[in-house]
């Protein structure tokens, strides 16, 4: 997540189980004090010695050639020289929007969201209507609407799809009073093309 992002608004039992346990880091060295391995006073001054590290500016993970040569490299080649300024059509007719703007917003019964996602949801409903001019977020999901209303199928797949690395997304709703999910795109239509939105590891 994104250090200024509440993380239980995605993944609400998981980090009610988090805040509970102890971290990692402290089971870690438990462990190895435990076991002789480590003085007790080590812990404490590998930590110090690592952010020292880092205040110094050391390079302290090892360096990755990447994907330069293997085989899931891409030669990107062929776009490099397309012309990218050829003028598209790419309109939307506003009630289309406002229809599908309220196809978005629309909750199943009893399905309980974060109280921001909530507020996010109410301003989109108001974007919708045209009383709030429309954000990065809304703006994203009425296109991805539009395009699999138009027989589109859509896959996000990447860190944080569903939610969007700055919070701006939610795509993938997430109950806070159980493990349901649910992603609206995928309740456009009773046949639709296929949605799928993806967080990756």
């Amino acid at each position: 997540h994104n250090e200024a992002d509440e993380p239980a608004a995605t993944q609400p039992q998981m980090y009610h189980t988090i805040r509970e346990h102890p971290t990692t880091r402290k089971l870690y060295a438990d462990r190895l004090l435990t076991e002789g391995v480590i003085a007790q006073s080590e812990p404490d001054a590998l930590v110090a010695q690592y952010r020292d590290g880092l205040d110094q500016g050391k390079p302290l993970a090892r360096a990755a050639l990447g994907m330069i040569g293997n085989q899931f490299t891409v030669d990107w080649t062929r776009y490099a020289h397309s012309d990218w300024t050829e003028r598209v059509g790419t309109g939307v007719d506003v009630k289309r929007l406002k229809s599908l703007g309220e196809q978005l917003t629309a909750l199943p019964e009893g399905f309980t969201v974060h109280p921001r996602v909530a507020q996010i949801i109410t301003h989109r409903r108001q974007m919708h209507a045209g009383k709030m001019p429309l954000d990065w977020g809304c703006a994203e999901l009425l296109a991805y609407a539009s395009l699999v209303e138009d027989g589109y199928s859509l896959r996000l797949c990447g860190q944080d799809s569903g939610r969007g690395t700055f919070f701006h997304r939610h795509a993938v709703l997430h109950d806070q009073n159980g493990p349901r999910q649910f992603i609206p795109l995928q309740h456009l239509a009773e046949r639709q093309p296929r949605v799928q939105i993806i967080d990756s590891v």
